[in-house]
């Protein structure tokens, strides 16, 4: 750009340069992450639209809840399966935001699983409240569960839909991150779907643990005790394994695993324990809604011993990769910035 000084003569001046909105923010704990100036327009609609599912199925599902507390019916089903819709649409928020601004393809697709469950989940207690084997009467538990599954019908594959295009177009962040090297790319993706995992992991403990205090009248005194320690234990758990890739803590994994046998141990012990509920002398005197409670719970232990082979299996493939530069270059944000402030300042001749 040129102008003219008080004699005419033309003077060179530097064009102002406005500084642009950095897509990408480092975090200390987590890592990097986009800045949500620079999410593009349909993350921005889909986070919306997930944010506004969510809340209606947590309003209507809060609301379900009270009136269970308030008629003192909270050893029924119905009170099991409205604790497990709450706790499963707060994971969800989790797989959403951390999904988003993190492009994590495989937290988007744990949403959509999650999504499913949530339905699955409204169409049962819909038929539990419905039935009139059931024996109580449940209209407007029924009301509640059909307008919460008439929201899951619209809403859901709406929701699942754009969820899995957006997933598809992920990218930009692991560029930024990892750089085009396809084999830390490999290690970045492995990473990736060992955290989901373990997320999707404790989601499954926990509704678990939910299903199996349906009947928490009837448990015996060490069960309840392997209950109330295996919450905190299975979150420790959970940090324990995001701290190993996190900082490559090779000893640590070791002690990591063996860890990781109590919940399978206990998940085992729990299927023979509702298989001889469902075969033995007292299922005739059982309801319609305790059997579909059980046989919930047999899918919820299902699910949770593959996951939890599954992640054993990524933490593996994870370990193998510790020591080749995944750290330094995805989750190190200290030493980067300690680099980036010790670089010696360039200096210009005037």
């Amino acid at each position: 750009m040129t102008s003219m000084d008080s004699e005419g003569a033309p003077i060179e001046t530097v064009p102002q340069v406005t500084p642009s909105v950095s897509r990408v923010r480092p975090t200390l704990l987590f890592g990097k992450r986009k800045a949500m100036a620079a999410l593009m327009k349909k993350e921005r609609i889909f986070m919306a639209l997930s944010v506004i599912n969510l809340l209606l199925v947590l309003s209507l599902t809060a609301y379900r809840l009270h009136i269970v507390v308030a008629s003192k019916q909270t050893a029924q089903s119905d009170f099991t399966f409205a604790v497990m819709l709450l706790v499963n649409s707060v994971f969800c928020f989790v797989y959403v935001f951390n999904g988003i601004l993190r492009e994590r393809e495989f937290e988007i697709y744990a949403y959509v699983a999650a999504v499913l469950v949530v339905f699955a989940y409204c169409v049962l207690e819909y038929a539990i409240n419905s039935d009139p084997d059931t024996g109580r009467t449940l209209i407007k538990l029924a009301s509640h569960s059909k307008i919460r599954l008439i929201f899951v019908c619209i809403l859901g594959p709406v929701n699942i839909g754009f969820a899995i295009y957006i997933a598809r177009e992920f990218g930009f962040l692991e560029f930024r991150i990892v750089g085009a090297s396809e084999y830390l790319q490999m290690m970045y993706h492995l990473a990736a779907l060992y955290q989901s995992l373990l997320k999707f992991d404790l989601q499954l403990t926990w509704s678990l643990v939910i299903l199996v205090l349906h009947n928490g009248a009837e448990m015996e005194l060490l069960e309840k005790i392997i209950i109330g320690v295996g919450i905190p234990f299975s979150l420790f758990w959970t940090v324990l394994g995001w701290a190993i890739v996190r900082y490559e803590l090779c000893k640590t994994y070791i002690v990591f695993s063996i860890l990781g046998f109590v919940q399978p141990a206990y998940v085992i012990f729990k299927l023979v324990d509702v298989y001889e509920a469902l075969t033995g002398g007292s299922k005739e005197t059982l309801l319609a809604s305790d059997r579909v409670v059980l046989y919930v719970t047999l899918v919820a232990i299902a699910f949770s011993i593959i996951i939890r082979f599954a992640l054993f299996v990524e933490s593996i493939r994870c370990r193998w990769n510790f020591g080749k530069g995944l750290k330094e270059r995805a989750f190190d944000v200290e030493n980067e910035r300690s680099r980036l402030l010790s670089k010696p300042r360039q200096r210009y001749l005037i």
